[in-house]
């Protein structure tokens, strides 16, 4: 009821003071009663938007991990792709030669022959060329290609572990030490 309306009723004589009174509590209590629903809906619904809220960073969080991981996959797909192209390439054509030429294999665990031309064993010990895995190299052992040094450089950048022998410092041609098996010096390489 509102004020004017209890108070008409008063001085019409319809109601005492002590009822005008009990009537303008009972409003009081009731306003009170809906101030404190209303706070209680504020709250309940702040608690929802810090939940909601909440629960869209932790699925962004997700969407951002899987991102990543899609991604770091992408460009690990693109740098063995890249790698391959280089390989199936660059990489030098020769047959079997009479200069055996051993290095690691692409496991580290043994040691491999390669068959290559003298003056490709000079190349590789020289540093001009390198030895790397080309193909399939997880579970079985892969095929051995001998490729330029600039491609070797730009393959240790992309995936490091396809190079299995590359002589960055050329040895000096005239040490015993490192002749070529089989191989002896002419008079003018001496010099």
């Amino acid at each position: 009821m509102s004020s004017s309306f209890k108070d008409q009723l008063y001085q019409a004589g319809l109601i005492t003071k002590k009822q005008l009174r009990k009537l303008n509590q009972q409003e009081k209590i009731e306003r009170k009663r809906k101030r404190g629903h209303k706070r209680k809906k504020l709250v309940e619904k702040a608690e929802q938007r810090a939940k909601a809220k909440e629960e869209k960073m932790k699925r962004l969080t997700i969407l951002r991990e899987r991102r990543a991981i899609r991604e770091k996959e992408v460009m690990e797909n693109l740098r063995k792709r890249q790698v391959s192209q280089l390989l199936d390439h660059h990489r030098q054509r020769f047959r079997r030669a009479d200069h055996p030429f051993w290095h690691c294999t692409y496991s580290k665990t043994h040691v491999h022959k390669l068959w290559v031309p003298t003056r490709l064993a000079w190349e590789l010990r020289s540093g001009a060329m390198a030895i790397a895995a080309r193909g399939v190299v997880e579970g079985k052992e892969p095929e051995y290609v001998v490729i330029p040094r600039d491609v070797a450089k730009r393959i240790l950048e992309l995936d490091a572990r396809r190079i299995v022998f590359y002589n960055e410092a050329a040895p000096d041609r005239a040490d015993p030490a490192e002749r070529l098996w089989g191989y002896e010096l002419s008079s003018k390489e001496r010099t």
